[in-house]
């Protein structure tokens, strides 16, 4: 477990007030946080800098939103990464995704997704993002125990983020098998 005092503990422990306040004054725009989000390579309309950027168009603390928020994951990776000037542009969009969901604003932008050609470039390695944090120093080996599972029940959620509810293929209580997913393919032993 991080200190209390850790860097990355200070950080996340910053009021969204004082985020706000530091994102809109020491934002220069380098685009660093969209030019290293996961999502924005993938190809969706995620672009951190322009969440950034609507700090200065508001009363700091003010209610703001700016849909290029909407396809943020929040992974963090602009936050406790990409960022030089170590602001919080997760953080932002975070923000601008509940005022945007307190107002009803549903995504109006593009739709269509086609992968950034500097994706494989761009991506990070686990180390140097563990020295980045300070966090190198619990970089343990977990040692494996093989065990057996056996649950007495198992709960799937069908509807647990964006879009729409996934429908069931079987009734509680029937056994599944061969459907999608399903590793065996030949068991049926999955009870839902």
């Amino acid at each position: 477990m991080l200190a209390r005092n850790h860097r990355v503990v200070e950080r996340k422990l910053r009021p969204p007030a004082v985020q706000n306040a530091i994102g809109k004054s020491a934002c220069d725009q380098c685009r660093y946080c969209t030019e290293l989000c996961p999502r924005y390579l993938l190809g969706y309309a995620v672009e951190p800098h322009q969440v950034m950027r609507s700090l200065a168009f508001t009363a700091t603390g003010a209610a703001h939103w700016n849909q290029w928020a909407a396809m943020c994951c929040a992974c963090g990776l602009c936050t406790l990464y990409a960022c030089p000037e170590e602001l919080f542009p997760k953080e932002a969009c975070d923000q601008s995704k509940a005022e945007m969901k307190k107002a009803s604003v549903k995504w109006a932008g593009p739709t269509t997704v086609k992968p950034h050609p500097m994706r494989e470039d761009r991506r990070l390695p686990i180390k140097t993002l563990m020295k980045k944090l300070h966090i190198e120093q619990y970089d343990n080996p977990a040692h494996w125990r093989d065990i057996v599972i056996s649950p007495s029940r198992v709960v799937l959620p069908l509807k647990q983020s964006a879009g729409s509810a996934g429908s069931p293929l079987v009734r509680t209580g029937e056994r599944g098998g061969a459907g999608p997913g399903c590793e065996s393919r030949t068991c049926g032993s999955c009870v839902l």
